[in-house]
């Protein structure tokens, strides 16, 4: 499982790459990949929404809206991925 954390004005982004079946037919075609991150001072999370290939998008280009949770400094929330998946966490200032 590869990810990578980035931050884009207001949103946080985090890509998952998956790249196992690529190479082994056998690997589960979906899995539940549990992330924690910490926020960064100040920071409160408006939503998590999840972009996927796979995934329809409405007309706002959102897919999923993941559940999340926020304690103390720490978010959490489980992405189901298949390969590829973009996770916007959007944020607000506290």
């Amino acid at each position: 499982m590869h990810m990578e954390l980035r931050t884009y004005g207001s949103e946080m982004l985090l890509h998952l790459v998956d790249p196992e079946r690529l190479w082994k037919r056998s690997a589960p075609k979906r899995r539940q990949v549990s992330v924690q991150l910490e926020l960064p001072p100040g920071v409160q999370v408006a939503a998590v929404h999840l972009k996927a290939p796979e995934l329809p998008r409405n007309r706002s280009g959102q897919t999923g809206a993941l559940p999340y949770r926020v304690e103390g400094e720490r978010l959490s929330f489980t992405v189901p991925l298949q390969s590829y998946g973009l996770v916007v966490i959007s944020t607000t200032a506290r």
